[in-house]
């Protein structure tokens, strides 16, 4: 039976309160003395099995994910740079009034379209869709920060105004936001080149989540050390 959240954890060998029948000391103190004991051979299998153990995240053995001192601190890592770059656009969308609300203007294609944005995706903000858009896997809108409705509509044609067609759309940082905000990296290669704000809101309430983007380091697509050479190679680019 299972044990309940809040239950006093009761040995199954000795029956002591505190300790399992995994760690417990007088069953340890049992297989010592009787090495050739059916409970010795078992307590020696399973240390065997630990030791040949590997974990998903680093590829060393003798540990999972959950215990594994790189997961940790990459963790860590990963947090205070997520931080800062939130910190980094959160000011410079403040500055230069980016936000739900604000009016953009995109030329790409030579044709030039102005666009509301409706909603800012605060989880697709992170350092991660920065350095690789996409590789956070709990993104919304495919990633980009911002959801927005054409309103330049005299330059709609009555049928793709009838059908909807191209009345919304998902926007990126443009590399004007990067370059007022004086940020030491660039834009991210998903950014729009020609990008301009001219309908900016006065005030802007930012809900950032200080993790988001970490989802990548617990995914079966990055296991094998593969996630923590990421982080290094975000500390890299993104220190220097």
């Amino acid at each position: 039976m299972a044990r309940t959240k809040g239950s006093i954890t009761r040995c199954g060998y000795c029956n002591a309160e505190g300790h399992n029948k995994r760690t417990c000391p007088d069953l340890k103190a049992y297989a010592n003395k009787n090495p050739d004991s059916y409970t010795a051979r078992r307590m020696k299998q399973n240390k065997d099995r630990a030791s040949k153990r590997q974990c998903s995240y680093c590829s060393e053995s003798g540990h999972n994910r959950k215990t594994c001192e790189t997961y940790k601190r990459d963790h860590v890592a990963y947090g205070h740079m997520n931080r800062k770059y939130q910190n980094d656009l959160s000011n410079a969308m403040q500055k230069q009034g980016l936000g739900a609300g604000s009016i953009v203007r995109v030329t790409s294609w030579s044709e030039t379209k102005y666009w509301l944005i409706t909603k800012v995706n605060w989880n697709n903000i992170n350092i991660a869709n920065w350095f690789r858009h996409g590789m956070n896997q709990n993104d919304q809108g495919g990633g980009y920060p911002f959801e927005a409705i054409r309103v330049d509509l005299a330059n709609v044609s009555d049928y793709d105004r009838r059908n909807s067609y191209g009345l919304k759309t998902s926007l990126n940082f443009g590399k004007i936001v990067f370059e007022k905000a004086e940020m030491k990296v660039g834009p991210g290669l998903n950014a729009h080149l020609d990008f301009e704000i001219v309908g900016p809101v006065e005030e802007i309430d930012t809900e950032f989540d200080r993790n988001s983007g970490d989802s990548f380091m617990i995914s079966k697509e990055y296991t094998q050390g593969y996630a923590s050479s990421l982080i290094e190679k975000i500390k890299k680019e993104y220190n220097d």
